[in-house]
């Protein structure tokens, strides 16, 4: 194996000038977002929160419970970017696995959802803000009530 990459010298393409990346603070403003099927989508972030309700017919072309989450992570980064600073990374908190790992892999299995996703990622992009997502279960989720 070592020999393999020696034989590689463009495998890890160092550039000696490039400063090593530093540690990244990320900012916690409780910020929460979760989505109910009977009900709808519901955000916190800190004391303050929002409800939307889901309108009947909602779960139409392969949408489901995980886009309506996407769409409450959606909601929740709208508001976020609204509050803050560019370049900034900000911890948010959801109780649904398909989406906070989805976030993390950069894709879902649901086509609607990576829909949603996209809005995300170019939200991100354009205001500088880094979203961090956080799995936590539903009975900790601050935004289980309104929604």
């Amino acid at each position: 194996m070592r020999q393999e990459l020696t034989n590689h010298p463009d495998i890890l393409n160092l550039n000696p000038e490039t400063p090593l990346p530093s540690p990244t603070p990320i900012t916690n403003l409780d910020a929460y977002s979760d989505a109910s099927s009977e009900v709808g989508i519901g955000i916190t972030i800190g004391e303050q929160w929002r409800a939307w309700r889901l309108l009947p017919g909602w779960k139409d072309k392969g949408r489901d419970i995980r886009w309506a989450e996407a769409v409450g992570f959606l909601f929740l980064a709208t508001a976020l970017m609204q509050q803050h600073q560019q370049n900034a990374h900000v911890k948010v908190f959801g109780d649904n696995w398909g989406v906070v790992e989805g976030w993390w892999k950069g894709r879902s299995r649901n086509q609607p959802t990576n829909n949603i996703f996209k809005l995300v990622h170019t939200i991100s992009w354009d205001n500088s803000i880094h979203f961090h997502t956080e799995y936590v279960s539903t009975a900790d989720n601050l935004a289980d009530d309104p929604s």
